[in-house]
């Protein structure tokens, strides 16, 4: 019994890497600007350049995809879009 739930939640963390893997690497296929689709179109140009700062967009695909999945592993805190990345939480 314990190897099979050993087996399975092997199976169950390479199953969310591919998957994490997968929605980053369709993510950045997207075209267009995150940043200006999170905060809308009557947002603010100083709001809108504030938030690409705060993103890793400027780096390699690979390099992006490797911090998403070490921030997702460890938890960062959350950010709220209307503050364009004010944290919720001290």
């Amino acid at each position: 019994m314990l190897r099979y739930l050993l087996r399975r939640l092997i199976v169950m963390g390479l199953s969310l890497l591919a998957a994490s893997a997968l929605i980053f690497s369709i993510m950045g296929l997207v075209p267009g600007d995150p940043a200006s689709f999170m905060l809308g179109t009557g947002a603010q140009p100083e709001t809108v350049a504030a938030l690409r700062q705060q993103g890793p967009r400027g780096e390699p695909r690979g390099d992006r995809t490797v911090q998403q999945l070490i921030a997702a592993g460890t938890g960062p805190r959350a950010v709220t879009v209307a503050s364009a990345g004010g944290p919720t939480a001290d």
